[in-house]
């Protein structure tokens, strides 16, 4: 494969599933830890969006590493 995956390609390589606002996703990590209300003190994800769907920068309610985004062809 020469130059940039499709996302196609990325999405069935990674298994990704789709996500409920859009795109495909799946989770990499769940942290052990949890807060108060049991929910999961972090988590990070593979996330590939829908092909021209706008994609915004979001604030999230949770710790969230570091991002790293790739184009896709």
């Amino acid at each position: 494969m020469h130059g940039q995956p499709a996302a196609a390609d990325v999405i069935a390589r990674l298994e990704l599933k789709p996500h409920p606002e859009g795109g495909h996703f799946r989770e990499t990590f769940r942290d052990l830890r949890t807060d108060a209300n049991g929910r999961a003190i972090s988590t990070a994800i593979f996330f590939v969006p829908a092909p021209g769907a706008p994609s915004h920068w979001h604030r999230i309610d949770a710790v969230s590493p570091p991002l790293r985004r790739v184009a896709l062809a």
